[in-house]
C-alpha cells in the first residue's frame, strides 16, 4: 500500500487543489485511489430531511466534484474524515469550542489504515501547516511520522514564501521527513510588480532546501471541473510522481 501526505506552508495555500490533481491523476494511470482528510474545520451545516444538522466536508466535497464520476464514489469519499466541526480554526481550538473529545492522532491513523484495505494509494490532506496542532500535545507532524508516508509540501507561490517553506522543510527534515517534492502554488493571479519574485521562487527554495520543485500551479479564476484544460495538463504534470511513489511501494515489497 502506497500513500501521500499533502502538507503546507499555511491554509488556503492550494493543497486541496493540489490532492485534487494527485487523485486525478491516480485515477487517470488506473490505480485505486482515494482521498483522506483526518481534520476537517470549517465546515458549513445543513439540515436533514430527519431534521438532524449535518456537516459539510468543503476540502472532500471539493475534491469529489472534480475526481469523481458517479454520486455514490462522491458519498464514499466524503466519508473519509475522523473529525469535522463548524468553526474555522486550528484543529485544537476547534475541538475546543465544540466541547467534542480531544483529537487524538492515534484514532487518526486506525482510520487510515482502515481505508488502506480497500484501495492502492491514499492521499491524505492534512490542515494548514506541518506543525498546527492536533491537541496540546501532538501535531501534523505526528500523524506524518508514523504514516511514513511520502510527504509533500505545498506552497504560495508569493512575496514571503521562501522562509515559510525552507521552515516547513526543516520541520520534516528534523523528523526525518525529508519531503519528496515541493509544489508551488498561484493562488492570486500575478502582477507586473510580483512576477519577478514568483519566478524566483521556486528555484532558490529547491536550491537552499535541497527538495526539488515539482511543478507550479497557475492562478485560475475557474477551478470547475469544466476546465478540463486546467485539469487535465496539471494531473498529466503530477503522474510521473504518482508513478514514482507506486513503485517505491513495489521495489519495497
Amino acid at each position: 500500500m502506497s500513500g501521500i501526505f499533502i502538507t503546507g506552508c499555511g491554509t488556503d495555500i492550494g493543497k486541496t487543489i493540489t490532492t485534487s490533481l494527485l487523485l486525478l491523476s491516480a485515477k487517470r494511470l488506473g490505480i485505486n485511489a482515494t482521498v483522506f482528510k483526518p481534520i476537517q474545520t470549517g465546515c458549513s451545516a445543513k439540515i436533514t430531511p430527519e431534521g438532524k444538522t449535518e456537516l459539510i466536508l468543503p476540502d472532500l466535497e471539493f475534491v469529489s466534484t472534480i475526481c469523481c464520476n458517479s454520486e455514490e464514489e462522491a458519498k464514499l469519499l466524503q466519508k473519509n474524515n475522523s473529525y469535522k466541526y463548524l468553526p474555522a480554526c486550528s484543529p485544537h481550538l476547534a475541538a475546543n469550542i465544540s466541547n467534542t473529545e480531544e483529537i487524538s492522532i492515534s484514532k487518526i491513523y486506525c482510520d487510515i489504515k482502515e481505508v488502506e484495505k480497500d484501495y492502492d494509494l491514499v492521499i491524505v490532506e492534512g490542515a494548514g501547516g506541518i506543525l498546527v496542532p492536533v491537541n496540546l500535545n501532538e501535531n501534523f507532524r505526528d500523524l506524518a511520522v508514523i504514516l511514513q508516508y511520502e510527504t509533500i509540501l505545498v506552497a504560495n507561490n508569493k512575496l514571503g514564501c521562501i522562509n515559510d517553506a525552507l521552515l516547513s522543510v526543516e520541520a520534516l527534515v528534523n523528523a526525518e521527513l525529508p519531503p519528496l517534492a515541493i509544489i508551488m502554488n498561484n493562488t492570486t493571479e500575478p502582477t507586473e510588480n510580483d512576477n519577478y519574485i514568483r519566478k524566483d521562487n521556486p528555484k532558490i527554495i529547491s536550491t537552499c532546501s535541497g527538495v526539488p520543485s515539482l511543478c507550479e500551479i497557475p492562478y485560475t479564476s475557474d477551478l470547475s471541473k469544466n476546465n478540463l484544460e486546467f485539469w487535465n495538463a496539471y494531473a498529466d504534470k503530477l503522474a510521473p510522481t504518482v508513478q514514482h511513489v507506486m513503485s517505491k511501494e513495489q521495489t519495497y515489497e
